[in-house]
């Protein structure tokens, strides 16, 4: 009997350091598809605090992404941070950032259209304070965390034409999130 239980402990103390390390890295915020016509700028605002990543894979075409704190209308010449690639484009914002955030994705003009993909992701702070805090506010409001309504939330709205196709799979996962962290609670309960 006492083996058996030992197995099992290591089995779950195995599935938290894989959650530790893959799971807290990065919290999937928002999904969205769009396109934009070549020679001009498509833009987002995100209001959500603490550090993001905002990845954005071009489908179709070729789309640049520029991200700034003092203008909600970025672009080739007034932007902080961009990135500029034929593929996946990635922009860490820093926590330090005001809020909101614009985001301007340029189509090239190389393409009538470019088809893109942006997603973002909450990245975990390497602020323990911050960290604390989050995890505080997301045990507290658990009931709200079930499920996400993001335009209640003021993840990102998008300022010029709505998107064609919105990703949902990002609320089926933080609803599995959210049953897999309820698991690992009861888990640690009988454990501790």
């Amino acid at each position: 009997m006492r083996a058996f239980m030992d197995i099992h402990f290591f089995f779950y103390l195995g599935l938290l350091f894989v959650n530790l390390i893959f799971c807290h890295a990065a919290e999937v915020l928002q999904i969205l598809e769009d396109t934009v016509p070549g020679e001009n700028f498509t833009y987002y605002r995100i209001t959500i605090q603490g550090r993001l990543s905002i990845e954005m894979e071009t489908l179709e075409g070729d789309a640049d992404i520029y991200v700034s704190d003092e203008t909600m209308q970025p672009d080739y010449m007034n932007y902080k941070l961009k990135s500029v690639t034929c593929g996946l484009d990635i922009v860490e914002v820093p926590a330090e950032f005001k809020r909101p955030v614009g985001v301007g994705i340029f189509g090239q003009p190389t393409h009538a259209t470019s088809r893109y993909r942006v997603t973002t992701k909450w990245l975990a702070s390497t602020d323990e304070n911050e960290d604390y805090q989050r995890l505080m506010d997301t045990y507290y409001k658990y009931e709200e965390y079930i499920f996400y309504d993001f335009d209640k939330l003021g993840i990102s709205e998008k300022v010029t034409t709505p998107a064609t196709d919105t990703d949902t799979s990002n609320e089926e996962g933080s609803l599995i999130w959210q049953i897999f962290v309820f698991f690992l609670k009861i888990i640690f309960e009988i454990i501790l």
